[in-house]
Order: structure tokens, then C-alpha cells, then sequence
């Protein structure tokens, strides 16, 4: 599961084509948040991650209760990430499929202008409204989401070049397919075409590719609503209308004309559009002005004008002389014949003939352009996933390279360790070897009483291994066996030889149980020894003396000499 500083990951709630949205607890507010990390292999491509930290700028620069509020951004390892507000809500696309009333149309509509007209004021333009991007907090409220691929209006740095169609086809203006520059009153399109959804469960547009969607948007007529649903009509018209000058200019107008539809009044910002069943035969001349293109309406206007005004006149002289007679002495106006109102009807023929091919031509023209447009959008499409998957296959096989090189070198220190490990199990058998030998060496040196050979041997064995057991009671067993001499040499008064074993058991082994009472010991034999030679010194004195006669001052002598007798050493001790 992905890690990031300060969020607890939980679980993935939703993909796009550019990223995941988990959710998360943030650990520092616990309060749990969605986070939308984008895919590692995009963050290499610096137009997936300009658009993916654009959307997050935007987004942080809008604060408005029904748009998605954004907490954090940023980038840990070669992750990309955004914590927006959890919004544990349904979709609009979800209430549009089970059932949604007029009334909560009329309100979603509100809110999600509210939120438009601010961040229009702000300077920014979504170009995606759908209703996928349109989700709903527990308390109801609607919240525009995804700024995907908004951008600023007076924006310098432009992420689609002109003539790149970039959006949802159902959803898309006719400008915005057509590539052409966009102003808010694409959004305001946009919210038409989720209006008649949202009253009708369609969309008004549809067809079997995208190309065929977005020449309806361009040339097809705004669809007309049926039944009670036809009070809308005219709300529909404003916003779906194929020209941005003819549209709603700002989103607070059409807040305005909703609250009147819901007070029950007409609205007062839209204009009015007939559909051709409305019209009568009476408005064939206005219909047909309607149907001429604006490029095109003022020569023609003046033309139909001059015909209608020169037609006018004539019937209402006519009628003028009818009612006056002769009387006022005018001369009376002549009724024009049928041959003049042939002529007339035929020139208007003409020129509607005309005009109309010049209709089709400009038709077909735009037509033509914008399959050129679609045409090289597709190109430039395709040449951009090429060039992403050739960066994708290169970036590929440098992670598969440096895996291989990362397998290598793991291999190779594997098997330099084992091969360490070999040696040193090798070292380790060969000094066991040489171990066990030097103690069956010392064992029998041992055995033969010779202890200083026995002793060095047990030393070395201790060397390759300090913790041996077998070396360590070998050299005890050598203390024991030099112990042992010292109290036979002290048996046979030889004092000296004793000092030397007692002397060598201090060197090799100062902790043997069995020293400090063989010491005491030999202290005991050679205090009783150095006692009895002296006995024995002082009755060979009194038998010396006892044989001479001295006189009596020469007498005194030995008996004063016989009281201090001089002590004699007898080694050290």
C-alpha cells in the first residue's frame, strides 16, 4: 500500500486516466481526506505534471462552498499528490440514473453556477462540467470537482495548442470543438447540456462517433422540450445556444432567471427563440431573415427590406385612395400588377436560393475545418502517445536494466558472501584440525609428565580458540600435576624445587583451587624443618662445647652465643 508523509492510507476509492484518489486519514488533523496521487510513470512527462500541479494551484486558489476545497500538495519520492475535502457522496451522473425532481434540478444548477460565477470572477475556466464532476456532500450540497484541465483566461502559458479539441464530447461547446479560443460562456454551455439531461435523462446529443457528437453540437438544433418540462424551454435555448455572444454572459444571470422560473415568472435575461412550429405563415419573411447567417443578414436585410417597404407602400396608397376617392385631386397610385409581384417574389426567390448555397458553402467550409482540426488533433494525439510510449519503453528498459545491474551485483555479493563463508568454514575446519591436534599433543606430553611442553601446547591451542574447554582443563591438570611435585619436593625438604612448581602454578594458572592450600602446606613442612635444623645445630653446639674446658670467662662465650643462634634461610617463599 502507497505511503505518504503524514496520511494514513486507507483504501483506493476512484481512478482517472492521470491518477488514483484514495482515501486517507491525515494524521495531524484527524480527519479523514482524499487524496489523488497521479501515476509514477506520468510524473516523468512534465505535461502530465504541469497539468496535474496546475489543477492543484487552481483549485488552492478557490475557496467556495461549492467547489472541492483543497488541503495540501505535494511530492514525496516520485509520487505527485493532492489532498483535497472527502466528499463520501453520490455523483450527479448517479442521480441522474436514479431520478432526479425539477425542483432539485432547478437547485443543483444554482449551485454549481455559484460556484462557476466565482471562480469565473477569479479567472478561470473549467472546460470539463459533466456530470461525473459534479459531486454532493452528506448535507446535500452540489461541489465541482476535477480542474483537470482548467486554465486561467487571460492565461500566457497555454497547455492545447489552437485547434486541439480537449474535453468531454456530450458536454463540449461548439466553440470548444472546434479548438477555438474559450470564455466562462463554455461552461455556461456546458451547464445547458446537464440541464437537459438532468429533465430529460439524455443528452441532447448523440451519435455513434465523437466526430458525428460534435457536429451536432455545431449545426444541429437545440432539442425542445415536451410536456410541462416546456417551461424550460426558453432557459434551455439561452444557455445551449450555438453562438457564446447569444448565451448567458455570466452565471449570476442565470441564477437570476432560475429564481424567477421557481417564483413562477418568465425570465426576464433570456431571450426569446421559436422553434418553426411557432412560427406562422405570416413570419416566413422573418424566419427566412433568422436563417441567414450573421456574416451575410445586412446585405440581405436591405435588400427584403427595400422589396417589403416598395410593396408596403404600394398597398397602402391603394388603400388611401380607396377610402379618399378623387376628391383630394391627387392622382390616384396604380396597384401593383402580377407581373411586379411575381418579379418581386421571384427576386426573393433568387436570393434566398443564393443565400442559401452560400449557407451550405460556409457549411460545409466550417465542416471541412473542423475535420482538418479534428484530423491533425488525432495526429498530434497519436504522435504524443507514441513519443509517451517510446519515453514509457525506454523508461522501461532502464528500470529493467538497472534491475538486472541491482540482480548482478546482488548475485555477485551473494556469492563473494558464500564464498567467504566457505573460506571461512574451510579456516574454521583446518583450525579445529590444528586444535585437536595440539591438545592430543599436550595430552600426551601430559601423560609423560612433561608439563612445560604440555602446558606451551594448550597455550597455542587457546590462541586459535580462547574459550576452549579441553585447553583450559589441560593447563588446570598441568597446575594440579606441578602442585603436586611442590608438596613431594617439600616432603623431601627440597624447598627450592617446591618454589619453582609453586612459583610456575602462579604463572600459568593463579586461580587454581588447590594453590593457597598446598602453600600453607609447604609453609608448615618448612617451618617444621627449619625447626628441627636448628634443634639440631644447637645440640651439635652444646656437644662441641661440652668436649673442651674452657675457663670460665671463655665458658660464658658459647653460653651467650647458644642463646641467639644465627637463623639460616631456606629459599623464598
Amino acid at each position: 500500500m502507497l505511503e505518504l508523509p503524514g496520511y494514513k492510507i486507507i483504501k483506493e476509492i476512484g481512478r482517472g486516466g492521470m491518477a488514483k484518489v484514495y482515501l486517507a486519514r491525515h494524521e495531524g488533523l484527524d480527519r479523514d481526506v482524499a487524496i489523488k496521487v497521479m501515476f509514477p510513470n506520468l510524473a516523468t512527462d512534465s505535461s502530465y505534471s504541469e497539468r496535474f500541479i496546475r489543477e492543484a494551484r487552481i483549485v488552492a486558489k478557490l475557496s467556495h462552498h461549492n467547489i472541492v476545497t483543497v488541503f495540501d500538495v505535494g511530492i514525496f519520492e516520485q509520487y505527485h499528490y493532492i489532498a483535497m475535502e472527502f466528499l463520501p457522496g453520490i455523483t450527479l451522473d448517479d442521480k441522474i440514473k436514479s431520478g432526479i425532481s425539477d425542483n432539485e434540478t432547478l437547485s443543483v444548477i444554482k449551485q454549481v453556477c455559484a460556484g462557476l460565477y466565482y471562480a469565473h470572477e477569479k479567472g478561470f475556466i473549467h472546460r470539463d462540467i459533466k456530470p461525473e464532476n459534479i459531486m454532493f456532500r452528506e448535507n446535500g450540497s452540489a461541489v465541482i470537482t476535477d480542474f483537470g484541465i482548467a486554465r486561467a483566461t487571460k492565461s500566457e502559458t497555454k497547455m492545447t495548442a489552437v485547434g486541439t479539441v480537449i474535453g468531454t464530447a456530450h458536454y463540449m461547446s461548439p466553440e470548444q470543438a472546434q479548438g477555438q479560443e474559450l470564455t466562462p460562456c463554455s461552461d455556461i454551455y456546458s451547464i445547458g447540456i446537464m440541464l437537459y439531461e438532468m429533465l430529460t435523462g439524455k443528452v441532447p446529443y448523440d451519435a455513434d462517433s465523437t466526430i458525428a457528437i460534435v457536429f451536432k453540437h455545431i449545426d444541429a438544433p437545440i432539442p425542445e422540450l415536451e410536456g410541462e418540462q416546456a417551461k424550460y424551454q426558453t432557459l434551455l435555448n439561452k444557455l445551449m445556444a450555438k453562438q457564446p455572444i447569444d448565451r448567458y454572459q455570466s452565471c449570476q444571470e442565470i441564477i437570476h432567471d432560475i429564481e424567477d422560473i421557481e417564483k413562477g415568472n418568465k425570465p426576464t435575461r433570456a431571450t426569446e427563440f421559436y422553434s418553426a412550429s411557432e412560427l406562422g405563415e405570416n413570419a416566413k419573411e422573418t424566419q427566412l431573415i433568422d436563417a441567414i447567417p450573421s456574416a451575410k443578414k445586412s446585405r440581405t436585410g436591405i435588400i427584403i427590406g427595400a422589396l417589403l417597404a416598395i410593396s408596403a407602400a404600394a398597398a397602402t396608397g391603394f388603400y388611401f385612395f380607396q377610402q379618399t376617392g378623387n376628391d383630394s385631386g391627387l392622382p390616384v397610385a396604380d396597384k401593383p400588377s402580377a407581373a411586379q409581384q411575381l418579379a418581386i417574389e421571384q427576386q426573393l426567390k433568387a436570393q434566398q436560393q443564393q443565400d442559401q448555397r452560400q449557407q451550405e458553402a460556409e457549411r460545409k467550409r466550417r465542416e471541412q475545418a473542423l475535420i482538418e482540426a479534428t484530423k491533425k488533433a488525432i495526429l498530434e494525439e497519436q504522435e504524443a502517445k507514441r513519443l509517451q510510449q517510446a519515453r514509457q519503453l525506454k523508461q522501461k528498459l532502464a528500470q529493467e536494466e538497472a534491475a538486472q545491474k541491482a540482480r548482478s551485483q546482488r548475485l555477485a555479493e551473494m556469492r563473494q558472501r558464500a564464498a567467504k563463508k566457505q573460506a571461512q568454514e574451510k579456516k574454521k575446519i583446518e583450525q579445529q584440525k590444528k586444535i585437536s591436534s595440539l591438545l592430543q599433543q599436550a595430552d600426551n606430553k601430559l601423560l609423560n609428565k612433561k608439563l612445560n611442553e604440555a602446558y606451551r601446547l594448550y597455550r597455542r591451542a587457546l590462541k586459535l580458540d580462547h574459550k576452549n574447554r579441553h585447553a583450559v582443563d589441560g593447563i588446570q591438570q598441568v597446575a594440579s600435576l606441578h602442585l603436586k611435585l611442590a608438596h613431594s619436593s617439600a616432603l623431601k625438604n627440597q624447598f627450592e624445587d617446591a618454589d619453582k612448581h609453586i612459583q610456575t602454578v602462579i604463572n600459568i594458572a593463579p586461580a587454581h583451587a588447590e594453590l593457597s592450600r598446598t602453600q600453607n602446606e609447604i609453609f608448615k613442612l618448612k617451618s617444621q624443618y627449619q625447626k628441627a635444623q636448628l634443634d639440631k645445630e644447637l645440640q651439635l653446639r652444646k656437644q662441641q662445647l661440652s668436649k673442651k674446658r674452657p675457663s670460665t670467662k671463655t665458658e660464658k662465650a658459647p653460653a651467650e652465643e647458644a642463646k641467639k643462634p644465627q637463623r639460616r634461610s631456606f629459599g623464598s617463599f
